[in-house]
């Protein structure tokens, strides 16, 4: 009984392994398929692989970085990879649309929908030979690194795309013959032919040409991707790079400012000092002397002795002549404050020189990532930074020349000074000395006593007026040219950084780690 038993409990799990197995059949092998009226097994297989190489196909143009920084050199690579991207994915896809089709179809319209695929893999083999070569041409201007990957994919595709065509004729010839063959009936092909021209290695032919095509796309999709990657970093670096430049260009326009406003300040402050402290000191001289002045007037050595004297003076220390002083003295630091505008030591110069200079080097680092040799992201990385800080180094060194020659120019309120108080101390016993004349019964003599020495003192300020006009003269010259020497040592510094980088960045992207 046990053995009759487990012998009805194995009918039951045959009968049941059975079932599934027709069920499976029916599942995995729709009727119709491949343009004629007969089930062909393997063909689910087939249509699974095929929607598996379209979703394969389709991610290889999901990769669209945008770039923000406007370089056109990089705008024009990643327009170039877009377009690849798409031409693939549209091109290949359309295999898979094709084959679904024809694995769908019952017309018995075996040409048609076999050539129907066909077409699309000509289609896409021609793409890959010479349909990408205005794309190819762009990302070459940068070097053959990007190319020669996509030459090597493309080569990979080459033989599967033919693979898979061989694979086709065959199972058209096979079903072709099958529908040819006699003893089929207008709804179907019997299974005798089915089975004697279609033989399952024409379908699992088609199967693995299918896989072996599908392991290689996503190296397309790589290619694509990581070059794009490659190429929104070069972005990001451009528009900081643009944006650091301007930063440190704004700096040394604001210290530039700094100097400018502080060069005026100087101007008015030496400028003033006559007006705030001689001025004063004279005008008390007159007021003394006014005291006495029909006095000393009727003394008949005055006219002689001492008026050329006064009126000497007066040509030097009225309101007149001194405003005239102030203003010739700030029209000094204004001159420099223009000549300043037209050097190299201008802010304006300065941004210019950031741009002239640093733009070779950027753009090497950038062609170097971009173009994505075997070293790109290696030789990026080891030179970028030294890049970038080029602008903060020189805004320091560009931000001591200004501040050094402010503390240069500070030097001229000192040597004003000294020589307001030498003119103070000329005059300020003026008023004092005439005055004690004008009492004395021989007024006229001590007129005659006093005047030359006056008219000796005129000369002596107005010497002393003219050496600090001229001192002030030259010493703005003299830094304009300290200034421009300044900036100019900087500048070589700069350039003197950023050649060697540019040398050394191009040996790194061939040998690599010893560079």
């Amino acid at each position: 009984m046990k053995k009759m038993a487990w012998g009805f409990e194995a009918l039951s799990i045959l009968l049941t392994l059975v079932l599934l197995g027709s069920l499976q059949h029916a599942v995995a092998d729709p009727r119709p398929d491949f343009a004629i009226k007969a089930t062909i097994t393997g063909t689910a297989r087939v249509i699974t692989l095929s929607n598996q190489l379209s979703a394969t196909f389709d991610r290889v143009d999901n990769t669209n970085i945008p770039l923000t920084a406007g370089y056109s050199l990089l705008e024009n690579m990643q327009n170039a990879l877009v377009q690849i991207g798409t031409k693939v994915t549209t091109a290949g896809m359309a295999i898979s649309t094709a084959l679904n089709a024809l694995a769908a179809n019952s017309s018995n319209n075996v040409t048609e929908f076999f050539q129907a695929v066909t077409t699309a893999i000509n289609t896409f083999s021609t793409l890959l030979q010479s349909g990408l070569t205005e794309h190819l041409t762009v990302l070459q201007q940068q070097g053959n690194y990007i190319t020669d990957k996509f030459t090597d994919g493309f080569n990979e595709i080459k033989p599967r795309l033919a693979a898979l065509s061989g694979a086709l004729d065959r199972l058209k010839a096979g079903v072709t013959a099958a529908r040819d063959a006699p003893g089929n009936t207008a709804t179907a092909v019997s299974t005798t032919n089915l089975r004697k021209h279609v033989t399952p290695k024409m379908v699992q032919d088609v199967q693995d040409a299918l896989t072996l095509l599908n392991a290689d796309i996503p190296l397309i999709q790589f290619i694509v991707e990581s070059t794009q990657k490659r190429l929104a970093l070069a972005d990001v670096f451009v528009a900081d790079m643009a944006q650091e430049a301007q930063d440190n260009a704004a700096l040394v326009a604001t210290e530039y400012a700094n100097l400018k406003t502080e060069v005026t300040s100087i101007g008015e402050s030496v400028g003033n000092a006559f007006v705030d402290l001689v001025t004063p000191v004279y005008d008390a001289q007159l007021a003394a002397i006014g005291e006495v002045q029909t006095t000393i007037e009727s003394l008949s050595s005055y006219p002689i002795d001492l008026q050329p004297a006064l009126n000497s003076l007066a040509l030097l220390m009225d309101a007149n002549a001194i405003a005239t002083l102030s203003t010739s003295i700030e029209g000094v630091f204004t001159a420099y404050n223009t000549a300043l505008d037209g050097s190299i030591a201008s802010a304006s110069s300065i941004e210019d020189f950031f741009v002239d200079e640093a733009c070779e080097a950027l753009q090497q680092l950038v062609v170097a990532l971009a173009a994505s040799g075997n070293y790109a992201q290696y030789c990026f990385t080891k030179y970028a930074s030294k890049v970038y800080n080029q602008f903060a180094l020189a805004y320091y060194l560009i931000s001591d020349c200004y501040e050094n020659e402010k503390v240069r120019l500070h030097r001229l309120q000192d040597l004003t000074a000294l020589i307001v108080d030498m003119i103070i101390y000329d005059i300020e016993d003026l008023g004092e000395a005439i005055t004690s004349c004008a009492p004395l019964n021989d007024g006229a003599s001590c007129l005659t006593l006093i005047g030359p020495f006056y008219e000796i003192l005129a000369t002596t300020i107005d010497d002393k007026q003219g050496y600090l006009l001229d001192y002030i003269t030259d010493e703005t010259e003299h830094s304009q040219q300290r200034l421009s020497a300044c900036v100019k040592v900087t500048r070589y510094t700069m350039v003197s950084e950023l050649v060697p980088i540019s040398i050394n960045l191009g040996t790194c992207t061939v040998t690599g780690y010893a560079a």
